[in-house]
């Protein structure tokens, strides 16, 4: 049995290397591909909710938020 993904842009702002989840707020993880485990960058999953999360360009952070 499959569950569905969906595939989302990441709006919030960075706080560590890999974004929470914007619905549950868990620890998202970095996705890789084929056998190598290239991994793929600005790509992040949530196992919880399946949700894929894409960051935008450019990141936004707290920090770079501040400055503006």
């Amino acid at each position: 049995m499959y569950s569905e993904m969906t595939i989302k842009v990441f709006e919030g702002n960075l706080d560590h290397k890999n974004p929470s989840c914007e619905k549950c707020g868990s620890h998202t993880y970095a996705l890789y591909q084929g056998g190598k485990k290239e991994r793929l960058d600005d790509t992040f999953v949530c196992k919880s909710c399946n949700i894929i999360y894409k960051l935008p360009n450019p990141k936004k952070c707290n920090l770079s938020e501040m400055n503006e």
